[in-house]
């Protein structure tokens, strides 16, 4: 009985080259619990890798020194943001001392 087990799983390898299920119960189960275990071990190494990363604060560290250039504020797109927020306070200010003549339905 052990020998005919054996034989089953040394030939199983060979079934698999197209994947398919077929009639035989033993081999679509034994590939259900490997790719089960499989994906359990790439779970698995994935998570220790993460919690070994983040319990030794590697996670949380920049990769690369920035430059100079990058450290110091764009003050022309800085600036150009505080127009289009500007403009956008003064249209809030505009909608509400004058309300629209429309009721939004999504209210």
């Amino acid at each position: 009985m052990l020998n005919n087990y054996l034989k089953k799983i040394n030939s199983l390898p060979r079934k698999m080259a197209l994947p398919k299920f077929n009639l035989e119960p033993y081999s679509n189960w034994l590939l259900i619990v490997m790719v089960f275990a499989l994906l359990n071990l790439i779970l698995l190494s994935f998570s220790f890798t993460r919690y070994y990363e983040i319990s030794s604060d590697e996670a949380l560290l920049a990769k690369t020194e920035l430059s100079e250039e990058m450290r110091t504020l764009n003050r022309s797109k800085l600036q150009s943001v505080i127009v289009e927020f500007n403009i956008k306070r003064e249209n809030y200010q505009s909608l509400k001392k004058n309300r629209p003549d429309f009721i939004d339905p999504s209210i």
